[in-house]
């Protein structure tokens, strides 16, 4: 899956399972970003893999499942916690 807001409300329902990240020596000076999101419940992951290849690395974590947390997420999607 690709963007940040389908990313939030998808981690809100409790539809992720796993995140990826690919991490390169690149800053990006514009967009929508994935973890600024003030009210939104923390999300616990759980590292499962880390590859380095080149300049780039690669982060796998494994999303914890936390009905309370994303029921306050869901919430805050809504608008309720803003």
């Amino acid at each position: 899956m690709f963007g940040a807001s389908l990313a939030r409300h998808c981690l809100a329902e409790g539809l992720v399972d796993e995140i990826v990240i690919h991490l390169a020596p690149v800053l990006l000076v514009d967009g929508v970003r994935l973890f600024d999101s003030p009210g939104f419940a923390p999300v616990i992951l759980e590292g499962i893999s880390l590859a380095a290849s080149g300049r780039r690395t690669d982060l796998r974590f494994r999303v914890a499942k936390q009905p309370a947390a994303r029921a306050a997420s869901r919430k805050w999607l809504d608008g309720e916690g803003r």
